[in-house]
């Protein structure tokens, strides 16, 4: 899948860490925003999107894990369509689905396909552990 993400501070961090791991000064400033404990599965997660060129093939390996595209509960129809993926048990990302170069998909024309989302805009990678 293509990959963007939306210009935030924290995003910013995330793509310089996830584009290039070995860097010790993305790293740095990764561990500064989020918690170490997830910097390999946050590397390990955005390997597997760009490997795969639809949701529904990243699904096929890893929908029945941990780490599955799902839909997020409770966005409203006028709003765009909302995806989270799980880095670890209790850290998320949610992206859009960007259809066209910038447009984004609402809620209410969500059809369950899928096999469309070749495009992913990542609007946040969460600070807070949600098991806690």
């Amino acid at each position: 899948m293509v990959i963007s993400f939306k210009n935030t501070k924290e995003n910013k961090v995330y793509r310089n860490f996830v584009d290039n791991p070995l860097d010790r000064k993305a790293l740095r400033a990764f561990c500064a925003v989020y918690s170490s404990a997830i910097a390999d599965e946050a590397v390990k997660l955005h390997k597997r999107l760009i490997y795969y060129p639809t949701a529904a093939d990243y699904n096929r390996v890893y929908g029945g894990t941990l780490n599955g595209i799902e839909t997020m509960q409770g966005c409203k129809d006028n709003k765009p369509f909302v995806l989270k993926a799980r880095i670890t048990q209790g850290y998320r990302i949610f992206f859009h689905h960007l259809i066209g170069e910038s447009d984004f998909l609402l809620t209410r024309n969500w059809c369950g396909d899928f096999c469309a989302i070749e495009k992913i805009h990542i609007i946040e990678a969460n600070k807070h552990n949600y098991n806690l």
